[in-house]
């Protein structure tokens, strides 16, 4: 018969530990990230981030720590089709260009457009920003 302590050592050696997957770029910048993020969903292959609302605004990325592909950043503005949308939209997409982002996409619905950024160092500078 084993004693309580010892099933309890290997009840927590076998526990998975769910910070582990966290990438290091957000553990070590966790007072950027902290209380400004809405969702966090990680799997073994892919991270998304999505941020709070600012300004009916909210900024999402995914990042694959297993390739060197782009990483995607996606804005959507929460408001309806019209007149405040397209003048919000046409606002955020100036300031992208004026902080180097030249080329901005069309994503999916209407109040979605997307850039693409080569580091999550640009990604963090661009979530600064943002949420400044």
């Amino acid at each position: 018969m084993a004693s309580l302590s010892s099933m309890f050592a290997e009840f927590k050696s076998d526990k998975y530990d769910m910070f582990e997957s966290f990438p290091d770029w957000y553990v070590e910048n966790y007072d950027t990230f902290r209380g400004k993020l809405r969702e966090v969903k990680i799997n073994d292959t892919t991270a998304m981030f999505l941020s709070n609302a600012r300004n009916k605004m909210y900024m999402m990325w995914w990042w694959s720590p297993k390739t060197d592909d782009a990483i995607k950043v996606t804005f959507e503005i929460n408001l309806p089709d019209g007149d405040e949308l397209k003048t919000q939209k046409e606002t955020m997409k100036k300031w992208l260009k004026q902080n180097g982002h030249i080329k901005v996409h069309d994503d999916g619905k209407v109040q979605k457009f997307a850039i693409f950024v080569d580091t999550i160092e640009e990604v963090q500078t661009l979530f600064t920003e943002f949420m400044s």
